[in-house]
């Protein structure tokens, strides 16, 4: 069995691998009294549970993995994964808080951005780009820098897509979603998060 984890996704890729070559685990209750940060407590639910996520899928869907490890085109897969769930959710919320909450769209389209950036900034640094530096308060201010970047690109891109041509304002985000993501991605490639 050959193991690629090398912190705490290794006993979820441990589990799973058993269970791939037919193996049950088996549990067995134990107590212990669980250590606090100040105790020494390594686990953080924005770095480890993204690497257990992934790892859990990697191991389930070997082949599928490889895409994400190609040593060419793994980064951008990677990035295309958790900037396509996160144009997802961000249509999602566009489309409610419009038609739901009636807010203008462009508002909408603000409201939604944030949120779905702020989500996404753990998902890029963690699972795409795989930056593991403990440095949030300079890739932080960086981040929300290059995504006011690409807010300003999202308003710009709506209203001409929208107010000017006349597009539905589903499609206009569509393709707004897809200009901007070529902006993220190569600014937080080359800014954000560069090795």
């Amino acid at each position: 069995m050959t193991l690629t984890g090398n912190y705490f996704e290794l006993d979820w890729e441990i589990v799973s691998k058993f269970v791939r070559l037919g193996y049950l685990p088996v549990e067995i209750p134990v107590r212990y009294k669980s250590r606090g940060l100040k105790a020494g407590k390594k686990i953080r639910l924005s770095r480890d549970v993204p690497k257990w996520i992934y790892m859990i899928i990697s191991c389930r869907f070997t082949s599928f993995a490889r895409l994400f490890e190609h040593e060419r085109f793994g980064e951008l897969m990677r990035y295309l994964l958790i900037g396509g769930s996160c144009a997802v959710l961000d249509l999602i919320l566009l489309f409610s808080f419009v038609n739901y909450l009636h807010i203008w769209y462009l508002y909408a389209a603000t409201a939604s951005f944030i949120i779905v950036s702020t989500l996404g900034y753990f998902g890029q640094k963690y699972f795409s780009f795989r930056n593991y530096e403990n440095n949030h308060g300079k890739q932080i201010p960086v981040f929300f820098a290059v995504a006011g970047i690409g807010l300003l690109l999202n308003a710009g891109f709506m209203f001409t897509f929208v107010s000017i041509i006349g597009l539905w304002y589903i499609l206009a985000s569509v393709m707004t979603k897809f200009l901007v993501l070529i902006w993220n991605f190569f600014a937080n490639k080359k800014i954000t998060f560069k090795n």
